[in-house]
């Protein structure tokens, strides 16, 4: 759902398996998919009769954002480093060659976008699923603050309590909650991009 199939030549994929059309299916925007099996065929009553199945579609972007609830810090706004700039419309299991949820499915030779300082704001973001967890270029949150009655920016890797990475996977929403911050942050943009993350000293 939601995609646009300009260029797409059906006819061109008469006769190719359903995992080599799917592996083509690439965007830019937000999109919409789920399977569902027949096994009786399609029919008139197939989707409105008893027993029709409830297709639920699976967002091919995950979100994020940032809440505060820290007394010594005011959240002026973040934004995404390292986002990647498209994404598959199906999950997609190499292993098993079956479309699965779960399985974290990025486009070949895809590239990571760097944060700008203009896209600071306080809006949610979205973002393409990736496997972030032992990456070399990690996606990562940088955030912008008043500290201390100075203004800092800080890049917060996205960790849990272990600090283990996550990796970013479509239809999840991630929360960054900052509830106590301990020192100052970078002063200018460009020096929060290239810096460690300041939530994980493992950097």
């Amino acid at each position: 759902s939601n995609y646009d199939w300009t260029g797409f030549n059906d006819l061109d994929m008469l006769g190719y398996n359903v995992n080599a059309i799917m592996s083509l299916i690439i965007t830019q925007n937000p999109g919409f998919w789920a399977t569902v099996e027949l096994p009786n065929g399609i029919n008139t009553t197939c989707f409105t009769g008893p027993g029709a199945p409830t297709i639920e579609l699976l967002r091919n972007q995950a979100k994020i954002s940032v809440t505060e609830t820290a007394d010594n810090f005011e959240l002026l706004g973040f934004t995404i480093h390292k986002a990647p700039e498209k994404g598959t419309i199906a999950p997609f299991n190499p292993t098993t060659a079956t479309f699965e949820v779960g399985a974290i499915t990025e486009p070949v030779g895809v590239t990571l976008l760097n944060a700008q300082a203009g896209e600071v704001n306080m809006n949610e973001k979205f973002l393409f699923e990736r496997k972030n967890k032992n990456a070399e270029e990690i996606t990562t949150v940088i955030v912008q603050g008043n500290y201390n009655g100075n203004t800092y920016f800080y890049k917060i890797d996205l960790i849990n309590d272990q600090k283990v990475r996550y990796d970013i996977e479509r239809n999840y929403h991630y929360n960054v909650d900052i509830t106590n911050v301990s020192k100052e942050g970078y002063t200018n943009f460009s020096d929060a991009l290239a810096g460690a993350s300041h939530n994980n000293t493992a950097l």
